[in-house]
This record gives structure tokens, sequence and C-alpha cells, in this order.
């Protein structure tokens, strides 16, 4: 019989159903209330979890986020952590690091087991076998969780420390349960810390009754591994001098891992070396005598909450390559290439392992590095590209700054856009970004063309309602929150009221583009819009529209490149021999995750390539003029009705006020389909 702690008594016996109100009951530092789970399957047997689960959220967090689904992350704690201790000392830092909510669910140690090794002795993780019936108790119990109607399925992370570690690669082996033919979980992230195996690859330091079969139980274990199901993002945090889980066997445990992702065309893991000095604790002290004390600096990063839940999380320090070069592993070859850490790894070709280095002040390292089982590849190194001559720091502002919408419209009006950072939270732009992701596979054909060139799609252009704005997340997030963050600077673009009590423009429409990855081409230089002469003035725009970033945009992952003060005058069509080489540079980057591009829609811009192999998506919400809607133009209005009646019940009362052209009747079917335009548009 399988029990999840020795005095199962003191756990109150709950379902599935209960999860969110004693979830949310929880205050950080009070004592923990260890739950029961029973195998709905065979209630009777005595099969259960004990666990306890808490909602976590940034300290800045407003109620109103908290009503969509939530990621979930199960942790899986080492051999003398209690479930307590971990929820009541280490969720308030936690909070500290997240910027969204999410659920963390700690599972108890089945009792007299090492996880899943049936023997918890100090010796248990050698000489212990393996029973495959405790993984399959454990990965029913992840995925009846998973099920409840508040969790975002799409948003699972796994990660364990030490025996927990071992303990999620186990679970990763369970084609059965997590596969792509199971009915229950899919993961988005993994994080590992010192990691170790069922028992090891020699003999080195093992009793001589406890030496039978150890090599054979970590071959076997290996050979469990090389069948994983894969996850997108796979992190381990180790360190070489650890002790307790050596180097060896975890480099050989990754490896494995690593080969798989390969073979799944998944990205291998991502493997961070840190140095004594990042320990939690000095090593050699009485908390760290076996250098095995670094859940903190594995665990409690903001940038790995992000990636864990399948965002993506720059790395903002950058360090050279050549200050590591000692801490290599062994048997690996680095390439001396130095590059910034985040170009390097938005251009990671598949089959490489990242390896980062954590110093005392926390600056980073990162070194694409051969494994040594897998083949020496061709050597790489970024594309040459010149560097951006748009300065994009004179062309942005923060909406956390004073006066910030003085200072924005000033830059709108002297070039025809401006950069406004902050305008959308980490769970708002992650939000958007999987909706795009999903979005898109219904778009893009086995021939992959695209309806704006090769390799760059238009949503609007291939929606039915000409919007996107059916999306939840669009009509949530960038219609809705976004709008009410920018109202002050969309007023002084339009001139504010066009008459005592209204507004001077409307929303028009939802849609935005995204170009995918490997597309070497530029896209032509361009306005979106063609107007009358009477139109053509600088304010107010005719047609604006704000583009969000929902993941950095980059020199190489397709920026938009945009001229200024091209807003007013006369256009004419530029071929890509045409235009003066200073256009092709003049590209929108960086710009942080989370940041609204605000455009008048004649300024002249255009597409260029995408060199990374990730699609970069870039959505929107365009709205018009007072004066540009009363032209009656038949080519754009009345706007086409895009925005179900139950999202727009949802919005604020300033955001339903521009919306009365757009939201559907209460009763109206919201269906949309994708077009399949072969038509190739600039």
């Amino acid at each position: 019989m399988l029990r999840a702690n020795a005095k199962p008594a003191v756990a109150r016996v709950v379902s599935v159903d209960e999860l969110w109100t004693w979830m949310t009951d929880y205050k950080p530092g009070a004592p923990v209330e260890m739950m029961l789970w029973k195998d709905p399957r065979d209630p009777n047997a005595g099969k259960s979890v004990e666990f306890a689960a808490v909602l976590i959220t940034p300290a800045d967090a407003a109620d109103s986020e908290l009503t969509e689904k939530l990621p979930i992350a199960f942790y899986y704690c080492g051999l003398g952590e209690k479930v307590n201790v971990i929820l009541e000392q280490r969720v308030p830092l936690w909070q500290s690091e997240t910027q969204m909510p999410f659920v963390l669910v700690v599972p108890a140690r089945p009792a007299g087991k090492w996880w899943f090794i049936g023997d918890d002795s100090h010796w248990g993780w050698i000489s212990g076998d393996f029973e495959e019936e405790a993984v399959d108790l454990f990965g029913s119990w992840m995925v009846d969780i998973v099920l409840h109607h508040r969790i975002d399925s799409d948003r699972v992370g796994l990660l364990g420390f030490s025996a927990g570690a071992y303990a999620v690669t186990e679970l990763l082996a369970r084609r059965h349960l997590f596969g792509p033919d199971a009915c229950g979980l899919k993961l988005s992230g993994v994080g590992l810390g010192g990691v170790h195996g069922h028992a090891q690859s020699d003999l080195f330091e093992i009793p001589v009754k406890r030496q039978d079969e150890v090599i054979e139980r970590f071959r076997l274990y290996l050979d469990r591994l090389r069948d994983h199901y894969g996850v997108p993002w796979i992190e381990a945090t180790h360190s070489k001098t650890d002790t307790m889980s050596r180097w060896k066997e975890a480099d050989m445990i990754l490896g494995t891992l690593s080969e798989r992702q390969v073979e799944l065309g998944l990205s291998q893991v991502s493997i961070r070396l840190i140095d004594q000095d990042s320990h939690d604790s000095p090593p050699g002290g009485k908390k760290n005598r076996q250098h095995h004390d670094y859940f903190k600096a594995a665990f409690m990063r903001s940038e790995f909450l992000i990636a864990l839940f399948g965002g993506e999380a720059p790395f903002s320090e950058k360090k050279e390559l050549d200050t590591v070069m000692d801490n290599l592993p062994s048997g690996c070859i680095a390439f001396s290439e130095k590059r910034e850490l985040d170009t390097v790894m938005d251009n990671m070709p598949v089959g490489f392992i990242a390896k980062r280095l954590e110093t005392t002040a926390k600056k980073s390292c990162l070194m694409k590095l051969v494994p040594k089982k897998a083949a020496v590849k061709p050597m790489w190194s970024p594309p040459q590209t010149p560097p951006t001559s748009l300065k994009v720091e004179e062309h942005s502002v923060a909406c956390t700054d004073c006066s910030w919408e003085q200072d924005a419209f000033r830059l709108f009006k002297k070039n025809g856009f401006v950069i406004v950072k902050g305008v959308l939270k980490l769970h708002q732009y992650s939000a958007v970004h999987r909706d795009c992701v999903r979005e898109s596979q219904k778009l893009i054909g086995e021939r992959r063309l695209g309806n704006r060139g090769k390799g760059r799609y238009s949503f609007g252009n291939a929606s039915s309602t000409g919007s996107m704005l059916h999306v939840p997340s669009y009509a949530k997030h960038l219609l809705g929150e976004a709008s009410s963050t920018l109202l002050p600077l969309l007023e002084l673009i339009f001139e504010d009221k066009k008459r005592p009590g209204e507004r001077g423009f409307i929303c028009y429409s939802g849609g935005g583009d995204f170009v995918l990855g490997g597309t070497a081409e530029f896209q032509e230089i361009h306005s979106d819009i063609h107007i009358t002469k009477q139109c053509n003035k600088h304010l107010p725009t005719p047609l604006l529209c704000v583009n969000f970033c929902v993941q950095e945009l980059s020199e190489y992952n397709g920026p938009t490149r945009i001229v200024p003060g091209t807003q007013v005058g006369e256009h004419r069509s530029w071929t890509l021999e045409q235009e003066p080489d200073e256009w092709k540079t003049s590209r929108l980057c960086p710009v942080p995750a989370g940041a609204a591009i605000v455009r008048d829609t004649r300024t002249l811009h255009g597409g260029t390539p995408n060199l990374t192999d990730k699609t970069r998506y870039l959505p929107s919400v365009e709205y018009v003029s007072a004066d540009f809607r009363a032209t009656n133009r038949k080519d754009k209005f009345p706007p086409r009705r895009c925005l179900p009646y139950e999202l727009y019940e949802q919005l604020k009362p300033e955001v339903q006020e521009l919306c009365q052209e757009i939201v559907m009747q209460e009763d109206e079917d919201p269906q949309v389909t994708f077009r399949d335009s072969k038509r190739r548009r600039r």
C-alpha cells in the first residue's frame, strides 16, 4: 500500500473540486494544512498522496487578475525537506520574485521511499528498487489537479531539487501518463536543481555490501529517460563541486534528456553551472558541507518562473565568455564567439546546450557547448547585421513616469510614432502571446507562404471578421486594460473630444502580424492607409495602430523598421531597391516585452528579416478619428462587428464607449474562421 506520509491521519481528505477554496485561504507564514488525495480510480485501495497547495500572488496583483485560469507549479522536494517548511518559509520569497499569480503544489514524499525507489535509507537511492506503481500514482494525482477548472492546463510547470529532481526525471519518462497520446498533463517547463539518478555510474565510495547491480540500475534509469515525451523548456542548475549529487552523473542525466529533446525537435536542456559563491549558504559551512545548498539560486528567480510557465525571459545581464573558460565541464567544446547573452539565446541552433555560470554579483555568461557524445557540428555564430540607426530610447517613455502622456504626445506628434514601455504586465502579454501562437497555427499552411509576403502573415487580413478581438486575451488585455492605460495619450492624439461629452475617436479593429523564424527577406516600405489631401494633416491621425510587444524585439527577430516624420506628405510607392539604405537600418529595437508602439498608420514602415528560429508576434488594436469616421469611406466604414458581446460586457465603461460600432449583438454567434489567402500582400 502506498501512503504519501507516515501519519496520514493529520491530513484532511479532499476532492480536487475543493482546491480553490482552501488554497486561497492560506496566508504566508500561517500553519499549513495538509490534504490527502485518494486515487479516484480505486478509492478503496488505500492509494493516496498527501500534499499542500497555495496561491502565490505578486505584491501588486489586483483581484481582477485572479479571474483568469492560473498556471500551476508542482514542486518535488529533497529528501530532508518538509512540505510545511517549504510553504511557510519559501513562499514569501517566491512572492517577491513572481510577476504573475500561480498555484504552487507540494506533495509529501511517500513514507519509507526515496520518492520512487523502495528504500529511504542513506544508501536507498543506490540499492533500492524502482517502483513504477509509485510514479503512476503521483502522475495520476498531478493530472487530476491540473484538470481543475481554475487551472490553465497549458501552463504547467514541474520542478524538483536533489531527490525531488530525481523524482521529476522519472515522471518525465512515463509516456503513458504525460505523452502526446495521454489525456491529461502537458508540461510547459521543467526545472531541475542538484539532480541525481537511481544509483550511479561507478562504484566510487560505495560500500561493498551495496555494490550489487549499482551500475546496472543506473543504466536502466538512463534507458527510461531516453524515451521521455519531451518538454518545450528544461533548465538544470548544478554546482560542479557538489559532492552529494555528483556532476559526473548529472552530466550524463542531462545529456540523455537533451538527446531525446533533439530527437523530438525541441531545445536541449539549458544548464546553469553555478560557482561556490552563488550557493545559498557558504560551501563547507554547517548548512552546506557537501556543496548542495543552492535551491534559491536554482528556482528563486523571476526569469525562471517566466520560462517555467511558457514565457520568454530575456537575460538582462551580460558578460564575456572568456571569463569562465576555466569552469567549462570536461569534454565540452566552447565556441569563443563573444556575443551578448540575449543575442545568442535568440539564435541558438537546435542541438546545442546552453550553459550559464552565475557569479556572486549575479552576472551571467552564456556559451554554446557540444555535449561529449554529440557529433561536433560546424562552428556557428549569430548573423551579422548592422546596428539599428534608430535611437530607440529617444523615442520611448514609460507609462509609470510623471506626465508621461505629455512626453509621449510630443514624440508622437514629431515622429509619427512613440514607444510606451510598461503598458502590459507579464501575465497579460504572456496570455496574448500564447493565444497568438495558437491562432497562428490555424493560419499557417504547409507551404508557409504568408499573406503579406514570404513568411509574413496578417491576422486581420485572414480573419473572416477582419479582426482578432474575438480572442479573449485580445479583448481583455489589449483592448480593455491597455486602452485604459493609454487613454490619456489617445485623447491628446485625437484632440480629446470632438464635441462636449463625446470622444474624438472610436475603436476600429484588432489584428497585428507575425513573421516566421528563418524569414530572410525585407518587406517593402509602405504606409497602411491612403487618404485624401484634406485628411492629410498632422493631427488628429485618421487611423492609429497600437502594436503590443508580447516578446522582446531584438535586432535579429524581425523588428519593424520605421522612418520618423513621414506621417504627413506625399507618399509614393517604394521598392527595396529604390528606398534609401538608411531606412533598412532604422529598426525599432531593442524594445522590451510589455511595451506598446503607438503609431500613425501613415508613417512609412516595413518588416525586417527574422533570423532566429522563433516566430515574432506583434498584435495590435486600431482606432480611427471622428473626422475620418465621418468620411464614410465605403472600404473602411462601417467597421465590422467583431467584438463578442460577452467580452464587451467585461470592459470598463470608458472602453465600452469606444466600441459601440464594433460590438456584436447579444445573441450573435461570434464564430470566426481564417481565410486561406493565397494573395501575397505587402
